[in-house]
Parts: C-alpha cells; structure tokens; sequence
C-alpha cells in the first residue's frame, strides 16, 4: 500500500474514534467534572468516619465555608475538634484543612443534611459549570459520566 493511503487511513480512522468520543471527556471541562467528583467523594468519605466515630452528621451549614466544615459544633468540625465533642471520640481530622472548599468553576460546594438526594444521609454537591444546579449539579448522588 502507498505511504499517502495509509496515512489518510489513519488520519481517516482518527476522525471516526475522535467523533464517538462523548463530549468533554477530556480537556479542561472534562478535567473540572473529574475534579469535582474527586472533592466530592473526599468530602463523603470525610463526613461518614466523622458519622461513625460521633454518631451523627454534621450539622448543616448552608455552604462549605473557608476554612472548614460544619454547623453548630463551629466550622472546623471535620478539621478541628470542637469542645462539644469528647476527644475520645473525634478521631480527626476527617478533612484536611487545605482541601478545597469551592468547586472548579470556584463556587463553594453545597451540603446538605437530610439531603433532598440522600434523605437518610446528606447531599454534597456542586451546582456544576453554569452554576445553575438542578440536572446541572454533581453531587454524591450523580453516577461518574460525562457531560
């Protein structure tokens, strides 16, 4: 076969592959959605060992506030004891205190405690690039996928 037929060949072999990709598998929109799922699974595993040393979530804060996370106990709960909690049983930090806090598109992630998602736990979530939440929003209910 000539050189230039099998160059087309994979050139045109490419084009197909490149095309049945999902959209935003890959480059930057494609890293903030994995980015995002990443914090948010650091964040649930971080609030259910804080759960099974203390008994109970986090108190609900309406948004993952700098430095920390937390509620009545203050909001450095998961990175600092609070003195409500007996140091018998806060086993922390759950959370490491340079853990971010805002989302890739740098807007703060959510939590939610019932969550609306997760009635029998807490819903931590981002409101996802537009900001907009809703169908837009990757929280620890949402399946890994592109979007």
């Amino acid at each position: 076969m000539n050189i230039v037929i099998r160059v087309l060949l994979v050139l045109i072999l490419l084009a197909i592959g490149l095309s049945i990709l999902p959209p935003h598998q890959g480059g930057p929109a494609g890293a903030r959605l994995l980015a995002s799922k990443a914090d948010i699974a650091n964040f649930t595993t971080a609030i259910k060992r804080f759960r099974a040393d203390c008994g109970y979530y986090p108190t609900t804060p309406l948004l993952f506030p700098a430095p920390g996370l937390g509620g009545a106990e203050g909001t450095g709960v998961l990175t600092k004891r609070p003195a409500t909690i007996r140091e018998s049983v806060w086993r922390g930090p759950y959370l490491d205190a340079s853990s971010p806090r805002n989302d890739p598109w740098g807007r703060p992630y959510v939590y939610e405690c019932p969550g609306k998602h997760n009635p029998d736990g807490f819903d931590v979530y981002s409101l996802g690039p537009n900001g907009k939440g809703g169908d837009e929003a990757i929280g620890n209910w949402t399946p890994v996928k592109s979007r």
